[in-house]
């Protein structure tokens, strides 16, 4: 019977993260009784997919360190995204033919908890058709972006919580042109506790993939 596993970060730099996950992966590549869920959170950093920055960022390099801000490309799916403070950031190191989904209904099953968790708040959310993530109305409130190896998932999801959104206005967040960007705070007014959303989060993906989450 397989383990699923949470494994919380308070804060870790997004390479580290990266080099988590690898070793993680290469791990569950080897023996998939143990599974792992990673719950984080970033410092400022601009990330990008496969295909790079394209035409997403809106100034040079040396604006963007002068911010403090990363810029890294990655092997995930999708475009350009922004990791931070109050955002939470989950990663899933998950076999796929244990779960018996593809790639694309894994990633709607999650989208799905996302919505399900909005719920809590009274934000009501949904998907946007021909884009991944969840958006309340034009604005995108959570970003997903994956990579696979042998059925073994990698990166995850992105929840904006309380994340400083004048960070997305400094490129073109996900190459979405034409909708903006909000988070939990923005839209019910008040501060939420990042670590209340990772337990109803957790349970809505627990209840969504049938499985067991461990703490």
């Amino acid at each position: 019977m397989n383990t699923y596993k949470l494994i919380k970060i308070d804060t870790i730099s997004y390479n580290d993260a990266l080099v988590l996950q690898k070793i993680l992966q290469n791990k569950v590549l080897a023996d998939n009784s143990e599974q792992y869920i990673l719950a984080l959170s970033h410092n400022d950093v601009i990330t990008t997919g496969k295909r790079g920055f394209l035409d997403t960022l809106k100034y040079d390099e040396k604006f963007y360190k002068s911010k403090n801000i990363d810029l890294i490309k990655t092997d995930r799916g999708g475009l350009a995204t922004y990791h931070g403070r109050g955002q939470l950031v989950i990663y899933f190191i998950i076999n796929l033919l244990d779960l018996k989904l593809g790639i694309k209904d894994f990633v709607s099953k999650i989208e799905d908890s996302i919505i399900d968790t909005l719920i809590y708040y009274d934000v009501i959310a949904s998907k946007s058709e021909g884009f991944r993530g969840v958006f309340v109305n034009d604005n995108k409130i959570a970003a997903v972006g994956m990579q696979v190896t042998h059925n073994v998932t990698k990166h995850g999801i992105a929840l904006n919580i309380s994340t400083n959104l004048d960070r997305f206005s400094l490129f073109v967040p996900c190459g979405l042109r034409n909708k903006g960007v909000t988070s939990i705070k923005n839209e019910i007014n008040r501060n939420i506790d990042i670590n209340e959303v990772l337990d109803i989060l957790i349970k809505k993906i627990s209840d969504n993939l049938e499985v067991e989450i461990a703490r």
